[in-house]
């Protein structure tokens, strides 16, 4: 796996993708600030007592996937495009490895079961692990910009930041497992447009559902727990037979 990583860190294409992963939330902690204080920037004089008597978001309210900045623009980039984001990363090395001749040098040195599962475990460590510290990321820098905000959205905020990290988990494990499941289509399809089709349209699919996967991603909203409950049981059936199905699959192609 620290293999995978250093692989990572040396290409070009998957750092920039990691770096406008980290970007996109703290361009959404900056949007949110400025709706919040751009009233009092351009009309200070309707403020007398100054800008700490506006009515401002808590940190955890304010934090990314609250989704509170303007048109959520930031959040739809961020998790509508997240397929690709994983693909680009690491989930397509396979499909890298196989197009320029690795894979039977590969093959020489380690069993390809052992080869299977350092795939998934690279796409599911970058994966969550890139996710988590872009998110992290954000609600620091929310605790700096909101500090002493006092606007909840209804709810109770001394249970605000452990309920925030409950989804930032529920949502990093979320890509984790999805970045595995990407890798399976690689090793399966052999082709990258193919796997990159059947990584975006599911993923968008359970996005629109009724029991939409958002509802495991984003705290503070009037759902109730069984629409969280059922988010996590569409990603959890969807990865597992994928993942049963690769296994049976590789090792079958060993039998060959």
């Amino acid at each position: 796996m620290e293999l995978e990583i250093e692989k990572t860190r040396r290409d070009w294409k998957k750092v920039l993708i990691l770096l406008v992963l980290i970007l996109i939330p703290l361009l959404d902690a900056g949007i949110l600030y400025f709706d919040v204080y751009s009233d009092y920037w351009f009309y200070p004089e309707d403020y007398p007592n100054g800008p700490s008597h506006m009515h401002r978001f808590i940190p955890t309210v304010a934090a990314f996937l609250s989704g509170n900045s303007h048109g959520h623009l930031m959040q739809m980039i961020f998790i509508f495009l997240m397929p690709i984001y994983i693909m680009i990363m690491n989930a397509d090395s396979y499909l890298q490895e196989k197009s320029c001749g690795y894979l039977s040098t590969c093959y020489t040195r380690i069993s390809r079961k052992t080869y299977l599962m350092n795939k998934w475990k690279s796409a599911f460590s970058i994966s969550t692990g890139v996710t988590l510290v872009a998110i992290l990321l954000n609600l620091v820098v929310c605790y700096v910009l909101f500090w002493g905000g006092t606007w909840t959205g209804g709810g109770n905020e001394e249970d605000a930041l452990y309920i925030y990290l409950i989804y930032v988990i529920s949502f990093c494990l979320i890509v984790g497992l999805y970045g595995v499941y990407c890798s399976c289509l690689c090793m399966i399809t052999g082709n990258r447009m193919i796997a990159y089709a059947l990584a975006v349209l599911p993923w968008l699919g359970m996005i629109h559902s009724p029991w939409s996967i958002v509802n495991a991603m984003q705290p503070y909203t009037e759902y109730g727990y069984e629409y969280f409950i059922f988010a996590w049981l569409q990603i959890l059936i969807l990865c597992g037979l994928t993942i049963l199905f690769t296994k049976l699959v590789w090792e079958k192609r060993d039998e060959l």
